[in-house]
């Protein structure tokens, strides 16, 4: 009974865990953000009482930086992978899809952008609508400030790449799938870093925000 105990507490943790780091990941950037505010001459402005915990998709901006000095205004978009080894696809049409890679056996770690040796068992989701963000929210009265918009990955995916879906080559007669619809289309992708523009907004991680607001570099 004690064995089965131990297993089965084991495996609960193992399915928390992932989401404890993404709340303290979440929670560690807010103080870090904060402070980053106050040194810099910004007014942190929470959009919404739960930013801490938006959602990818939820169609509105989470939090703004408000410059002391000038008009300008970062409204920021949270987005985040629950999964350290997650790639995540914005694509052209305002769409997204993630990938997930799960180590089966053997050395499957995440070491930088690649995966060593192991066994990789690889899920991915379908092709999403990702909803407009409103990055005006609740601030509809500040038309006069220039808006920054930003999206910022907290905690940062593995991968982040921007993508355009392209119908599939068939250069050779193919064998049919047997346990599951065949893909006619595929992903072409390309590699984003801080300060890329990503559909309507600037793409930034939680590190690389920071140092924006150390530097401010979009003027």
């Amino acid at each position: 009974m004690k064995f089965w105990l131990i297993i089965a507490c084991s495996a609960l943790a193992l399915m928390i865990f992932p989401y404890v780091r993404f709340i303290s990941k979440r929670v560690g950037f807010a103080v870090r953000v904060k402070n980053a505010c106050r040194l810099n001459g910004y007014t942190f402005v929470p959009a919404h009482p739960l930013w801490i915990f938006a959602l990818n998709n939820s169609g509105h901006a989470d939090f703004y930086c408000e410059s002391k000095n000038d008009e300008r205004v970062y409204a920021v978009k949270l987005f985040g992978a629950v999964h350290r080894m997650t790639t995540f696809y914005f694509i052209e049409g305002t769409r997204y899809q993630w990938k997930r890679q799960i180590p089966l056996a053997g050395r499957g770690i995440a070491y930088g952008n690649n995966v060593l040796g192991g066994i990789i068992h690889e899920m991915k989701s379908g092709i999403r609508k990702w909803n407009r963000v409103d990055y005006c929210h609740n601030r509809e009265e500040d038309w006069s400030k220039r808006m920054i918009p930003v999206l910022l990955g907290n905690p940062v995916p593995m991968e982040v790449k921007r993508a355009r879906e392209v119908h599939k080559e068939n250069l050779y007669i193919e064998r049919p799938y047997l346990f599951g619809k065949e893909e006619k289309t595929e992903l072409k992708s390309e590699d984003v870093y801080d300060s890329d523009y990503v559909w309507d907004a600037y793409l930034f991680s939680a590190r690389g925000f920071i140092r924006e607001l150390e530097v401010s570099m979009l003027k």
